[in-house]
């Protein structure tokens, strides 16, 4: 093998893990924790070397951009391992890439690239210098395999051959007046009938780069004279030539088994691996390679999961609201129009109805405002990331939204499952539960509704799941007359998920998706034939997601016995109301502008005590001069 395989093969060797000696972590190897590891036929890229990778490239490129929490996208990983695995030997023309975009790290990257949405696929044409040339997206239907794989066809029959450094195929159909004997290095021939929209003939073309000894050629159905000289009767058909004499290899076959991947296997069989050529690693994707191996070759540690995965936390919904800000939101590169209503009308919703600390409200509530601004058209991305991060410092000195995620029982056996979608769900039951306000024209329940449709419409990044999500709720209007029929309604919406997304790749095995709320926590919400009871569903959902049921870890200055217990929202003191004393002295003011009023105070009362002592001891020390009245 080439020195890079030999490298490689050690790599993956030394990427063999022992289990955990610690019993409250895991350690995974990267095929568990994330979508594609060291062992998939993919280049895996990050922030460091993708820019290296595509630009100047002797080869052309497709890349997926993921995430990896992105069920559609852990739902799409085969189809993308399959499409690699089979366009391996297409490796002098074109390569097959992925780089994570819920790796922090990657994130600026990916928005620079201008991703909205995973997964999403990119092609870069060979030996593109321009660093401005962001890609092309793919746009030519569903991403199903077989539309990748013309897809990738149709981009290699585009490139320059000029600005390739080895040749392309050569997809021009054969005319009968073109048929020679091979010459020079080609010893066999081989032929391709087939119809013009068929991709068969193209797709061995790419495969026969590896055999220098072959000359393979399309030929069309239309070809008559070629037709009858073979003696084909149906396409496509596979004819091969050895020293004048000719086989049809596909003789007989029924028409599900003339496909690209049957005539693969057989010319593979007639030629054999010894008349193989190999071609040399790309330098850039070498580098790529073994950076990620250094980065994210070793055992991953995760923490195994505390508490019940159906309780409510605290922990998850700020989360979920911090990813949300600064990740999610972020990746739309100008929000305009209706997308900017529909954070301001969010973001409003937040500050209104979220039970967690005032803090985290009032930031909600100053960013709604400062996006409602009538002088305020359009926002890009760096620029609400200013916002966002100067009215975070400013709400507390300590930011009431950290850049760090943690999962509580929204944690998953590993870090692709669960996560933020899950948290996504529960800060939206929370709110329907919570939110008991409407305006005029709405009522309270369906204005809850509308405003998280429409944040799922424009902002969540995972494009399969928007489209599921607001076809459900496309007639919310004429359905949801009442806050009991949005809590109902979002918990329907969710059991259909749950019911959709059962078995599937993004489904956590250790946690099931289920029809919620299961027996063991709701005894009484199914009748004996298990049918819903429900009011006895809706009387369970304000209760599980009230504000008197939001948990959150004890404080580790606490007893040691206590270390692991959770308290109810209602304990926390920092979660609870303001008297009316305090509101009323301090005015509404957050604790940095009532500190910054003391420090004023004092300094002006320091001053003016200063000053009246100065001007009286001058008084004291001046003498007194006397003058007598004479008439």
């Amino acid at each position: 093998p080439p020195p890079f395989q030999k490298r490689k093969k050690e790599i993956l060797k030394n990427s063999i893990y022992s289990s955990s000696k610690n019993p409250s972590t895991l350690e995974l190897t990267p095929c568990q924790a994330r979508l594609y590891n060291l062992t998939d036929e993919i280049v895996l890229l990050d922030n460091t070397t993708i820019k290296g990778v595509i630009y100047d490239s002797p080869v052309a490129w497709i890349i997926e951009f993921y995430s990896s929490w992105c069920g559609h996208c852990q739902a799409f990983a085969p189809t993308w391992k399959k499409l690699a695995q089979v366009v391996q030997d297409w490796k002098s023309v074109i390569r097959v890439a992925a780089i994570d975009c819920a790796e922090e790290s990657n994130l600026d990257t990916c928005r620079e690239f201008g991703i909205e949405a995973y997964p999403t696929i990119k092609f870069f044409n060979a030996s593109t210098k321009n660093r401005n040339n962001l890609g092309k997206d793919f746009d030519n239907g569903d991403k199903t395999f077989l539309n990748l794989l013309h897809e990738i066809v149709r981009v290699v029959d585009y490139q320059d051959p000029k600005l390739l450094e080895n040749p392309k195929p050569n997809f021009t159909p054969l005319h009968e007046s073109e048929l020679d004997e091979p010459s020079g290095e080609q010893k066999y021939q081989v032929l391709v009938f087939e119809k013009e929209s068929s991709f068969v003939g193209k797709e061995l073309a790419l495969d026969m780069q590896l055999y220098p000894s072959v000359s393979l050629r399309r030929v069309l159905d239309t070809e008559t004279a070629l037709v009858d000289k073979y003696q084909i009767t149906d396409f496509p058909a596979i004819v091969f030539i050895e020293k004048g004499y000719f086989r049809e290899l596909s003789e007989g076959l029924p028409q599900s088994q003339r496909t690209h991947a049957d005539f693969k296997r057989k010319l593979h069989r007639r030629l054999g691996k010894k008349l193989r050529k190999t071609f040399p690693e790309i330098p850039a994707a070498q580098r790529a390679y073994e950076h990620f191996a250094k980065l994210h070759g070793g055992p991953i540690a995760f923490h195994k999961l505390t508490g019940s995965s159906s309780d409510v936390y605290l922990k998850d919904m700020v989360s979920g609201l911090s990813y949300m800000l600064w990740n999610e939101i972020p990746m739309k590169k100008e929000i305009k129009g209706d997308a900017l209503k529909a954070l301001k009308n969010f973001f409003g919703l937040i500050s209104e109805c979220f039970p967690g600390s005032r803090t985290t409200s009032m930031l909600f509530r100053h960013l709604a405002n400062k996006i409602s601004s009538k002088l305020l058209t359009k926002l890009r991305s760096k620029d609400f990331l200013n916002i966002a991060t100067t009215t975070n410092d400013m709400i507390e000195h300590d930011a009431p939204l950290p850049h760090k995620v943690e999962w509580q029982a929204c944690q998953g056996s590993s870090p692709r499952y669960r996560g933020y979608p899950c948290t996504l769900w529960t800060l939206f039951h929370v709110l329907t539960v919570n939110c008991k306000k409407g305006d005029q024209n709405t009522p309270p329940g369906l204005r809850t509704l509308l405003h998280i449709r429409e944040y799922i419409r424009h902002f969540f990044t995972c494009s399969y799941c928007v489209k599921h999500f607001t076809k459900m709720a496309e007639d919310i209007e004429d359905t949801v007359k009442s806050r009991d029929d949005a809590i109902l309604w979002l918990w329907q919406a969710h059991n259909k998920a749950n019911k959709r997304l059962h078995l599937d790749e993004s489904e956590d095995p250790k946690f099931p998706k289920i029809q919620f709320p299961s027996d063991d926590i709701c005894a009484n919400c199914r009748d004996d034939q298990s049918q819903w009871k429900e009011h006895m569903v809706l009387k369970f959902l304000k209760d599980h997601y009230g504000k008197d049921n939001i948990r959150i870890k004890k404080h580790k200055k606490g007893p040691p016995e206590l270390d692991d217990a959770d308290l109810v929202r209602a304990q926390i003191p920092s979660t609870s109301r303001p008297h009316v004393i305090t509101t009323v002295l301090t005015l509404g003011l957050n604790t940095y502008d009532t500190s910054l009023c003391l420090v004023v105070y004092t300094a002006i009362g320091v001053a003016l005590i200063a000053g009246y002592l100065y001007f009286m001891r001058r008084k004291r020390g001046r003498p007194y001069k006397y003058h007598i009245h004479t008439p």
